[in-house]
């Protein structure tokens, strides 16, 4: 750490000093003295104790730095280093100013019931022994249908943070960007019970939800639903068809190509048959009957646990036919690799991310072309007295303000491929 002291001269006329410390684990620390060597006395101070003590005594305060130290003995003597009080006290330290608590008050507090944390493995390694406990207590289809689809979507929300680092407003983002009340409350559930496990494997001193009661869940305020229109669901077939994902590059520095046209399947499935990214994903491409012109959803993939058969609609049969052809050789209608080249589709093809956008312009498109509310809630797996087809997956509009008329849905279901043409006249790398 190199650091510098910085002259600060303020519009009321006021000069002020400050020793910035640099970048410490992506935050930049700063602080302010009234005079030159009182700023770099801290410089150097803050050198010394990141020398002694390491980086998370530097994150502190010059106030609460000085505290620590005075408190070293006492803190050994229980068997904790400065460092690992230092990093105790930050994870406290919000919920301490909010509760009221002072420093001194704090202090005492860890000096008295501090226990050292295990340093904690990659937030991967938690959450796979996370479904193994849970696999112990619950049935396979608790842990298959509900953790591991909101722990593979909380560990992308969280990218590049460890458990340590993860607040409370983390995770009601993370619980609030669902769209339904229904995810929320699953999404609630799982971050309790995964927090919980943490904190009896000692990653952390405390979990940074506190209960039930005190995490909200408030629905969208307006309730509006979105689809997408005639132009975006081109857009994005016509760019599945001709453009070639770019991997990493290999160790021979060569980018390895793979035909964003492996989708189409997968946009057949979920844009023409308005099946679940989940249920696509458990159901093997068996189930999928091009002669018959059906597509069986089995009880163990549908997220209800009851199976549903879909009659194809000429433009998905079209779909499904054509990527066949163009993939004989791929054996899930799902894409391996998934993330990362389904946010490169839709970047290309430069369409918004919206929370099930293909399922809800299904849903719209549907019922906008054939007004038959009882098939449509069959094909999508609801319960005839549900009432979420209204109120969760039909829109009235398109994501640019358009209105869904009869006449787009019909211009939706002639989709087919002849009709986006493709430019090269094929599907590209094939």
């Amino acid at each position: 750490m190199k650091g510098r002291v910085r002259k600060r001269s303020y519009p009321s006329g006021v000069i002020k000093w400050q020793a910035d410390l640099g970048v410490i684990e992506g935050k930049r620390v700063k602080h302010v003295f009234s005079t030159r060597e009182a700023a770099q006395e801290h410089l150097r101070s803050a050198k010394r104790m990141l020398k002694v003590h390491g980086v998370e005594s530097i994150l502190l305060s010059p106030s609460e730095q000085v505290l620590f130290v005075a408190w070293r003995d006492r803190l050994a003597a229980h068997g904790a280093s400065i460092e690992q009080a230092a990093s105790t006290y930050l994870k406290l330290q919000k919920q301490a100013e909010a509760a009221g608590v002072t420093l001194e008050e704090t202090v005492g507090f860890l000096v008295k019931n501090f226990k050292p944390l295990i340093t904690p493995p990659p937030m991967v390694d938690i959450v796979r022994s996370f479904l193994g406990e849970q696999s112990r207590v619950n049935s396979t289809k608790y842990v298959d249908g509900v953790q591991k689809p909101n722990l593979r979507s909380f560990l992308r929300f969280m990218e590049g943070k460890v458990i340590a680092q993860i607040d409370r407003d983390d995770v009601l983002r993370w619980i609030e960007s669902a769209n339904s009340l229904a995810t929320k409350r699953n999404r609630r559930s799982t971050a309790q019970g995964f927090f919980k496990f943490a904190k009896t494997q000692k990653y952390l001193i405390q979990s940074p939800i506190a209960g039930e009661d005190t995490i909200p869940l408030a629905s969208k305020v307006s309730g509006e639903v979105f689809s997408f229109g005639l132009t975006d669901i081109e857009a994005l077939l016509r760019t599945a068809m001709n453009v070639v994902y770019l991997g990493r590059l290999t160790k021979g520095r060569v980018r390895r190509q793979l035909p964003h046209s492996e989708f189409l399947g997968y946009l057949a499935a979920a844009l023409f048959c308005g099946v679940r990214p989940e249920e696509i994903a458990k159901t093997p491409i068996e189930n999928l009957d091009l002669e018959g012109g059906t597509f069986k959803v089995t009880a163990r993939a549908s997220k209800t646990s009851k199976q549903r058969v879909i009659e194809l609609s000429p433009v998905a049969l079209e779909w499904f036919r054509y990527w066949r052809v163009c993939h004989p050789e791929q054996r899930t209608i799902k894409p391996t690799t998934f993330i990362g080249r389904w946010r490169s589709l839709r970047k290309s093809a430069q369409l918004p991310d919206l929370h099930d956008g293909l399922r809800h312009t299904f849903a719209t498109m549907h019922y906008a072309a054939h007004e038959n509310a009882s098939q449509l809630k069959a094909i999508l797996g609801h319960e005839e007295s549900e009432n979420t087809l209204f109120s969760h997956y039909r829109a009235v509009t398109t994501i640019r303000g358009e209105r869904v008329t009869q006449k787009m849905a019909n211009q939706f279901w002639a989709l087919t491929p002849s009709m986006v043409a493709p430019a090269s006249g094929g599907a590209a790398g094939l």
